[in-house]
């Protein structure tokens, strides 16, 4: 039997063999020797991405999978690449202070763990795994409900455990009147 070629998945970027070096030799020549070009390409730009890019990709969007509305470029948003965006995600919508779980499709993207891990999410993450159309949802829907009952078997008597929202007065309070509780026993309590 004829040795196989292995292929390096761990990386997370295309072989170099499939870049097109000329064609990216040719535009970095073609921008540096423009300076209408190098000019704002050797500046910050705005948080959003480059203006002509974001109308192009919007463009091509709507022309491909031609949604109901089409997409607009005020909808399209570039990063240096999915890790940044990610962390991007979830540094304006997540709350470590409010998530207790973090589910994650495993295998899934190797990089992950450490974006979440850098947004206070340590310790949190648990795998469902994927299925025919993504993640298994009834493997979800055993996890959540397996979480639930571990979570609520502090209390007693058929109550459960409730949580309420963190506020940042809470830890005023909590300081002022001289209670070490824990954030997370200062927001919970039994409920029947």
């Amino acid at each position: 039997m004829a040795p196989t070629t292995q292929i390096d998945l761990f990386q997370g970027w295309p072989a170099t063999a499939m870049l097109p070096v000329e064609r990216l030799k040719q535009a970095t020549n073609n921008a540096l020797s423009n300076k209408a070009i190098f000019t704002e390409g050797f500046a910050y730009g705005p948080d959003e991405g480059y203006s002509p890019l974001r109308k192009n990709i919007a463009k091509w969007l709507s022309q491909s999978y031609a949604p109901a509305q089409p997409i607009s470029a005020e909808q399209i948003c570039i990063t240096g690449g999915a890790s940044q965006n990610l962390a991007c995600v979830l540094q304006v919508f997540t709350d470590p202070a409010q998530t207790e779980i973090i589910w994650i499709v495993e295998p899934t993207y190797h990089l992950v763990f450490q974006v979440f891990e850098d947004a206070g999410f340590s310790g949190r993450m648990r795998g469902i795994p994927e299925d025919g159309g993504g993640m298994d949802v009834g493997a979800l829907e055993l996890a959540l409900d397996e979480y639930e009952r571990s979570r609520n078997s502090d209390c007693q008597d058929g109550q459960e455990k409730t949580y309420k929202p963190h506020r940042p007065d809470d830890d005023v309070s909590l300081e002022a009147r001289g209670t070490h509780q824990s954030r997370a026993k200062a927001q919970c309590s039994c409920r029947r």
